[in-house]
């Protein structure tokens, strides 16, 4: 009879244990989803607070950039073809909701031509072009110049080591280890001396990201489009909420830089371009704008860049990287510069050749550093 109560009692035992368990680990799953509840409502919270900024930003920069425009300070002269459909395909920002807003950098296809429905589920041979494409420039240039996308404003990309990237992404870090490769980066990093850079055009703000990442001792000037400011200027005051910015005002121009040394960024809009009285340039920067541009457009931002003293004017252009005949805006900077191209960064198995000038063509980027003429 003992032998039967304790066994009776063992199993009752057991069966609390067991249900004692359960509830254990009912009550963990249940905080623990709590807890992802909570972190993604925290998510929550800051995206939309992060939407906020930026819609808030847009309506000044908006506003900023409509009283310039009538002022005549929109466009420095008549656009070419590539610059007014760029500008058409942009138009709907003008009056753009804050949901449109919110996915900012998914409408910058029109400036840089890359599809953001491409990485929506980007097909194997783009991954491993991208993939390829970074390990070969990390090879030559080490992890340091890498500035992944972020996933901000509907920032998209492939993903590899966690780490995210686009086609916009590889081309910016091509441009920063040409600008090393070239003997201009160093001029802009870990100076005690403030630097100023001005970027023509701007893009959508990718490439300034990337700059002032790896060079924050700068101040970084950006001219373009009243269409294109709208984005690049919304995109990097939400990226750096501390960031100090200044904008161009007709009605006070000579205050501009005032106190530039303190600002990081500085935006103007294209039409200021022709009578801008900026301090010494240290470095100006050409990331795929000259281009499109019409040949007197060139001519005047080039011509300006070397009156405001730009000792240095970097210039990225379709490739193929190697050709005979220099691409039109390289012509046009050759006036003014001594116009040295800077090899991309290849595998070695790549080509073997005697001389690098009998490299087969690459259809990449091809990228310059023009030096200043002392006398021309």
């Amino acid at each position: 009879m003992t032998g039967t109560v304790d066994a009776t009692t063992e199993a009752a035992r057991k069966a609390e244990r067991k249900a004692a368990k359960q509830r254990l680990t009912e009550e963990r799953r249940l905080r623990r989803a709590q807890e992802a509840e909570g972190r993604e409502a925290a998510r929550q919270r800051e995206r939309e607070a992060v939407v906020a900024r930026a819609y808030a930003h847009y309506l000044h920069v908006r506003d900023w950039a409509r009283r310039v425009s009538a002022a005549g300070r929109g466009v420095a002269a008549p656009l070419a073809s590539a610059e007014a459909q760029m500008a058409a395909a942009l138009a709907p920002l003008w009056n753009a909701a804050p949901e449109a807003v919110a996915t900012l950098r998914r409408w910058t296809e029109p400036i840089t031509g890359v599809r953001p429905s491409d990485y929506d589920n980007p097909p194997r041979d783009l991954a491993l072009r991208l993939k390829y494409a970074v390990g070969t420039v990390r090879r030559h240039a080490g992890e340091d110049l890498f500035v992944e996308e972020l996933p901000l404003l509907g920032g998209f990309g492939v993903e590899w080591h966690r780490r995210r990237y686009n086609e916009d992404t590889v081309r910016f870090f091509k441009a920063l280890v040409a600008l090393q490769d070239g003997g201009v980066l160093a001029e802009c990093r870990g100076n005690v001396q403030r630097r100023l850079v001005w970027e023509i055009g701007g893009g959508w703000g990718g490439f300034a990201l990337q700059f002032k990442t790896v060079c924050p001792n700068v101040t970084y000037l950006i001219t373009g489009l009243p269409e294109l400011l709208l984005v690049s200027a919304v995109y990097l005051m939400t990226a750096w909420p501390a960031a100090r910015c200044r904008f161009y005002e007709p009605a006070s121009a000579a205050e501009l830089w005032t106190g530039w040394e303190e600002l990081d960024f500085v935006f103007v809009p294209d039409g200021a371009v022709v009578d801008l009285d900026a301090p010494p340039i240290d470095v100006t920067l050409d990331v795929m704008t000259l281009q499109r541009m019409s040949a007197p457009r060139v001519a005047l931002h080039v011509e300006r860049a070397f009156d405001l003293g730009s000792r240095y004017c970097f210039s990225q252009v379709p490739g193929p990287c190697f050709r005979d005949e220099l691409p039109a805006p390289w012509q046009a900077i050759a006036r003014r510069y001594w116009v040295h191209q800077v090899p991309p960064p290849l595998d070695a198995a790549f080509f073997v050749v005697d001389r690098f000038h009998d490299a087969p063509a690459i259809d990449d980027y091809a990228q310059a550093v023009g030096w200043r003429r002392l006398r021309v």
